[in-house]
């Protein structure tokens, strides 16, 4: 189904109106304007993004095999945005900082495991996942697999899984939490 945002507000303010433009069956036809939760266009929404992600993630390590272009070396760096000379420069410890959070998170993880009688992990299992400073998104969903919710604020991305969130920033882990 396609759907398209109706700007007409609600009768509820947690429902946003969408008018269907396509549909396979003939169950929402289309014109028909459909009352639809936002947590459920937020979830379409996240998804969306997702699966675009995902699939820029397969060309960068396919490109220049089964048909995909190969990626000029010009497009492969990032450029600096205008304000970047307008930012402070980084703290020289903030990756030790976000280290030892990440760390000191794991530790208490693992105390709240112990505490509920699941300290040794489960049979079968490889033992806990390790989430690095620094790894891709890809690297992140192919270790803990896809999360529960994104939060997308374009460079910056929170990943929220059962017992964590994982933040990335340019596509890189930057905190976890």
């Amino acid at each position: 189904m396609s759907c398209n945002f109706n700007p007409a507000p609600s009768a509820d303010p947690n429902f946003a109106n969408v008018q269907v433009l396509a549909s396979k069956g003939q169950d929402c036809p289309a014109g028909n304007l459909v009352p639809v939760q936002l947590t459920d266009l937020q979830e379409m929404q996240n998804h969306m993004r997702e699966t675009v992600d995902q699939g820029l993630g397969e060309m960068q390590t396919r490109q220049g095999q089964g048909g995909l272009p190969t990626i000029e070396v010009a497009m492969r760096s990032q450029t600096a945005a205008p304000y970047a000379a307008d930012l402070p420069p980084a703290e020289a410890n903030a990756a030790d900082e976000l280290r030892q959070q990440a760390q000191e998170a794991n530790r208490q993880e693992q105390d709240v495991l112990g505490q509920a009688g699941q300290s040794a992990p489960p049979a079968g299992s490889a033992g806990p996942v390790t989430i690095e400073i620094g790894q891709s998104i890809a690297d992140v969903v192919a270790r803990m697999g896809q999360p529960a919710r994104v939060a997308d604020l374009g460079q910056k991305k929170t990943y929220f899984y059962k017992d964590m969130k994982v933040i990335f920033v340019n596509g890189r882990v930057s905190d976890v939490q």
